[in-house]
């Protein structure tokens, strides 16, 4: 990205810019302006990234259980399982957030 003088006004503008900040005076053409590619934001609904942040914070507190429970007795301890049952169920919710996002924006 350089800068380049604007013919009107003389002041430094870059070279992508449509028109000088200072001035208003236009810098490209209309058929340089219609040549670039549109920019696609995709924007992802504030409910797929709840569901993916509590999904994560669920799987921690699940494997936490999973370890923990593993220490004491191993499998036999009932928050081994637990913790398996949380962190397995999370991970699925978790998917489910990720595919919600992707098909909410295809």
């Amino acid at each position: 990205m350089a800068l380049i003088k604007c013919p009107e006004c003389e002041n430094e503008v870059s070279d992508q810019a449509l028109s000088c900040p200072s001035c208003g005076h236009p810098l490209q053409s209309i058929d340089q302006i219609t040549q670039q590619s549109p920019v696609t934001i995709e924007q992802t609904t504030k409910k797929w990234k709840v569901v993916k942040l509590v999904s994560v914070i669920f799987i921690i507190i699940g494997l936490f259980l999973f370890f923990t429970g593993l220490q004491d007795r191993g499998f036999e301890n009932f928050k081994t399982g637990l913790g398996f049952t949380i962190a397995f169920l999370s991970l699925i919710g978790f998917l489910v957030g990720k595919f919600g996002a992707w098909w909410t924006n295809r």
